[in-house]
C-alpha cells in the first residue's frame, strides 16, 4: 500500500485535515475529492454544479457568506428532532448553531435564553442577537431591563380603552 493509499486509512483523519488546511491556506492546489473525503469542501473553488448545490444547501441564513461544516449542519440536525447538549472546542461554531437554529425556526420559538461564562462571550451574544432577531424578539439582557419589561407588560395588559 502507498502512502497516498494510506493517508485515506487515517480513521482519526485528523492529521490528513491538518495538511490538506496547510494547502488550502497556502493557495496550493488540492483535488476536490481530497476536499470531499476530509469534508473540508467549504473550501472548494470548483465551478462545478454539484459543488454549488452542496455550498447552497449548508448556506447559512444568518450570514449568507457562511458555508456551515457538515458537523454543525449534523447538529441542526440534531436540534430539529430535540434537544442537544453540544461540547466543541472552541471555534467550533457551537454559538453560531445555536443562533442559526433560532433563525431557522423563528416560528416555532417563543423564548430562547443564553447562559455564558464570560462578559465578553455575553456582550458578542448581545450584539448579534439585536443584529439577527432584534426585530423579532424583545431581548432582554439585564434584570434591569427584565424588571422594564415586565412593569411595560402590565401596564398594557391593564390598560382601559373608553369607548366613547
Amino acid at each position: 500500500m502507498n502512502e497516498n493509499e494510506q493517508k485515506y486509512l487515517d480513521k482519526s483523519m485528523k492529521n490528513l485535515r491538518i495538511k490538506v488546511i496547510r494547502q488550502v491556506y497556502n493557495d496550493e492546489f488540492v483535488d476536490e475529492a481530497l476536499l470531499g473525503i476530509t469534508d473540508l469542501d467549504i473550501y472548494s473553488t470548483s465551478d462545478s454544479f454539484f459543488t454549488k448545490v452542496n455550498k447552497a444547501a449548508r448556506q447559512s441564513l444568518i450570514n449568507k457568506n457562511i458555508t456551515m461544516t457538515s458537523e454543525q449542519e449534523q447538529c441542526l440536525q440534531l436540534l430539529q428532532k430535540g434537544n442537544l447538549f453540544i461540547s466543541a472546542p472552541t471555534s467550533f461554531g457551537k454559538t453560531f448553531i445555536a443562533l442559526e437554529y433560532i433563525m431557522r425556526n423563528t416560528s416555532k420559538i417563543d423564548d430562547v435564553v443564553f447562559v455564558v461564562p464570560t462578559i465578553a462571550l455575553m456582550n458578542e451574544i448581545r450584539e448579534k442577537c439585536f443584529s439577527y432577531f432584534g426585530r423579532i424578539y424583545t431581548l432582554i439582557t439585564s434584570d434591569a431591563e427584565l424588571k422594564q419589561y415586565y412593569d411595560t407588560s402590565k401596564k398594557n395588559n391593564n390598560s382601559c380603552t373608553r369607548a366613547d
